[in-house]
Formats: structure tokens, C-alpha cells, sequence
């Protein structure tokens, strides 16, 4: 395996790349990998290619956790390029990165567009297209209409009505494979209101999941049920709150919630905020879920704001009643970071900022996260699965269908059954038989 630079990459990248990342003061989003029960994993070098990373207790998830199967890749830095730069995130390499994947970098725009450019040395051969350009398109819908009309050749789709047209149109071809992630709107534990289970089941049960989905997704949209909903993982006897108005309204009538448009309890009104960004057709679910809610005397304000800001918003700040997002994981099942009492100090979108908190949660995760066989640890998350969706602690909305749309001139392409692959590169997961009449 050898950089892009020609340089070969040897266990000295690996220990820099790792010491680097647990360097406090990058604030890596992935330092957090390679903390196991509070304490790091040691790495140390054996020879020229093989490095030994001694971990403080037994994790069944590490080994994905070093993969580019995880939700952060774990990439290796070039030691002979970035040993002793002073600061790294003003380093020129940001930049003009160095890597030893497929494609090597040529060129960054700003809001337009990033060009690589076929690594002829990569290590399962050089890819079969010469140049790969990413465009900067504003919205799927721009996107949509650049493939349709030639002008590019593979974008990602999750909008109803482009997908519909997408599957309509003869030159384009539409790929759909499974993926471990669910859409779910998460309630705030913080929130009083929500601390009640009866209010979180009645605002579940008011949800009709199986038809907003399809409505405001697509038509072969699925729901999932839980945080694991595919693989030998999920739990396939969850606590499921199907479709029932009736229901959802006597359970807030039970909760001391009476009246209409909004309820009313002590003086204060049944008002939530659903915070939302732009992406994945959450525009469209938040106004059916608004619709709904309302139809049960629940008064919902949709917050839409950038993703940027959203970030800050919901975990960072964790202001919000209830927000829509994405809840998974790579390849390897491991939800703690999401489910498990939080770090209060902890931001990012791989944590828990709902204050989510079940002792008997954490025990199961725990013991899923040591479990040395498959089974073991099949049992374990089963469990938490079990608690979570009892606990009612969000709304599951769409598994992820991964939909690409490709045109004609692409070929050699390979559809994976999920993404639950250790190459999880999509229907790119072999570049080196891609082909494209372009070049």
C-alpha cells in the first residue's frame, strides 16, 4: 500500500495517525473509539507492517471501529507529511490531502466542485474511471434535473417525487440496497412534558408511520422499529406503537391533558418544537407529524434550521423538544454512544442528547460491548432493544433505503445487499470495475 505521494505506508503511520487521534487538544470526533472503559488503547509498533493495540477490557466492536465500515472512517495520515506541524487544523495538507485510497486529490472548490484523479498504485488496482468530479449542486432536485439531462452521472435521491421520476425515466438506472440507519424523532428527556411515557406513547400511537413514510419518502419506504432494525442484530419482538388516534387520545386524557388545539394541563399548553434541517425529506414528515399531533390536541412548531446549526442546536446546546435524525451505525451494531446515560461535556452527533437515561440500558450495552461471541452479544442488545422501545424513547420512522441514480454511461457497478458490508462503499464498493463512456 502506498500514498498517494508514491510513499509507502508503513506501522509508523499508524501509531502517528492514532497517537494524533488521541491527541485531546485535535478534538478528533473519533478519540472517542479508542477510549474503552475510561481508559485508551495502547498502540505500539512490531515491525515495518504489523502494529498491536492493546485494549484496557475486551471490545467486540473495535476491530470495526478501525475499518472505513465504521460511521467516522478511520483514515491514516501521512507521518512524513504531517509530523511536526504546529497546528492541524491550519495545515496546508487540509487542503491538498494525501491518502492511499482509489482516487487521489486534484482540485477543491469552495462550493463548486472537488476533482480527483485514478491512484494508479492502489493496492486492488487502479480504478477503471481516470477522473471522478463531485459537483456542488444546491439540492437533490438540482441534482435530479443535472442527471436527467445528461450533465452528470450518478447522484443519491431520497425525495418522493424525484424518486418516482427517477424509476419513470429509461436513461436513468435506480439502485436501492438496505442500510443501518432509521430516520426517528427523538423526544428530550429534559423536556417534562415528555418525561411522561404516556405522553411520548400517545404522541407515538397518533403517528401513522407506515403511510407518512411512503408519502414523504417513497413509495417503497419501510419503517423500522427500533435503533437496530436489520441484521442479526434487531430484535424482531420489540414494543411496536401502531397507528391508533383513539388510543393516542386517551392516553393524554389519562396523562391530565384535556381540551383542544392545544391541550391544556396546570395552566400550561400541550406546545412542542420539532427541530429539523433540510435533508432526507424531513421537511415533508414534520409537516405530517404536525398534522397529526394536531388532530390529538398536540401543538407542534417545526424549527427548521442549516445542519451546521442544527448541530450546535441539538448536541451541542440540546435545545429542542424533539428532533428528526438519523439513529445507526456502520457495519458493527454498537449504539452506546447514542443510548447509554450521556457525558454531559459529549456534542457530537454520535452521542446522546436527548438525556436518555435507563441504568438497565446501560448494563445490557455494556455487556453487549464485552461479549466475546456473536450470540452473547445478540442477547445483550436484543435486550437494550427491548427497554428502549418500551421506554417509548422516540418515534421510528423510515429505515434507509439507499437509493442511486445512475445514468447510462456508468457500468460495472455493484449492488451491495445492505450496507452492513465491510467495504460499506456502496454500489462503488469495487472502483476498480467501474466503467464510465465519459472517459
Amino acid at each position: 500500500v502506498v500514498f498517494h505521494d508514491g510513499t509507502p505506508m508503513t506501522a509508523d503511520d499508524v501509531i502517528f495517525t492514532a497517537e494524533l487521534t488521541m491527541d485531546e487538544s485535535i478534538g478528533s470526533a473519533y478519540r472517542s473509539k479508542f477510549i474503552i472503559d475510561g481508559a485508551p488503547v495502547i498502540w505500539t509498533k512490531v515491525d515495518t507492517y504489523t502494529v498491536a493495540a492493546t485494549l484496557p477490557s475486551p471490545s467486540s466492536s473495535f476491530l470495526a471501529k478501525l475499518s472505513r465500515a465504521d460511521e467516522i472512517f478511520f483514515c491514516i495520515l501521512p507521518k512524513h507529511l504531517l509530523e511536526g506541524v504546529e497546528d492541524m487544523m491550519t495545515a496546508d495538507f487540509n487542503q491538498n490531502p494525501v491518502g492511499t485510497g482509489a482516487y487521489k486529490f486534484v482540485e477543491f472548490r469552495a462550493d463548486e466542485r472537488l476533482v480527483l484523479a485514478a491512484h494508479d498504485e492502489y493496492h486492488q488496482g487502479r480504478p477503471g474511471v481516470a477522473q471522478v468530479v463531485r459537483l456542488a449542486l444546491p439540492n437533490e432536485q438540482a441534482a435530479f434535473a443535472a442527471l436527467a439531462a445528461g450533465e452528470i452521472d450518478v447522484t443519491t435521491l431520497n425525495e418522493a417525487g424525484n424518486v418516482k421520476a427517477a424509476d419513470e425515466n429509461e436513461s436513468i438506472v435506480v439502485h436501492r440496497y438496505n442500510s443501518n440507519w432509521v430516520f426517528a424523532a427523538r423526544f428530550n428527556f429534559a423536556n417534562s412534558i415528555l418525561q411522561d411515557i404516556n405522553v411520548r406513547r400517545a404522541i407515538s400511537h397518533a403517528i401513522d408511520r407506515v403511510n407518512l413514510v411512503k408519502a414523504a419518502i417513497s413509495a417503497t419506504a419501510e419503517v423500522g422499529n427500533s435503533p437496530i432494525s436489520y441484521g442479526w442484530a434487531a430484535n424482531p419482538n420489540v414494543t411496536v406503537y401502531e397507528f391508533d388516534m383513539d388510543q393516542a387520545s386517551q392516553l393524554l386524557d389519562e396523562a391530565g391533558w384535556s381540551g383542544s388545539s392545544p391541550r391544556q394541563k396546570d395552566g400550561q399548553a400541550l406546545h412542542l418544537r420539532l427541530t429539523i434541517d433540510s435533508g432526507y425529506g424531513a421537511p415533508d414528515l414534520a409537516a405530517g407529524i404536525q398534522a397529526l399531533l394536531g388532530q390529538i390536541g398536540i401543538e407542534v412548531e417545526i424549527i427548521q434550521l442549516e445542519a451546521a446549526t442544527l448541530d450546535t442546536t441539538v448536541y451541542q446546546d440540546r435545545d429542542f423538544d424533539m428532533y428528526l435524525g438519523w439513529q445507526g451505525f456502520g457495519v458493527d451494531p454498537d449504539i452506546a454512544s447514542r443510548w447509554m446515560t450521556a457525558d454531559p461535556s459529549a456534542g457530537s452527533y454520535l452521542d446522546n442528547p436527548a438525556s436518555y437515561s435507563n441504568p438497565e440500558v446501560d448494563t445490557a450495552l455494556r455487556a453487549a460491548a464485552m461479549a466475546l461471541t456473536q450470540d452473547e452479544r445478540a442477547t445483550a442488545l436484543w435486550t437494550a432493544q427491548d427497554l428502549i422501545t418500551q421506554d417509548c424513547a422516540a418515534v421510528w420512522l423510515q429505515q434507509w433505503e439507499a437509493i442511486s441514480a445512475v445514468s447510462q454511461n456508468v457500468g460495472g457497478l455493484v449492488v451491495p445487499p445492505s450496507t452492513a458490508d465491510m467495504d460499506n462503499t456502496g454500489i462503488f464498493r469495487d472502483p476498480w470495475a467501474v466503467t464510465s463512456s465519459r472517459m
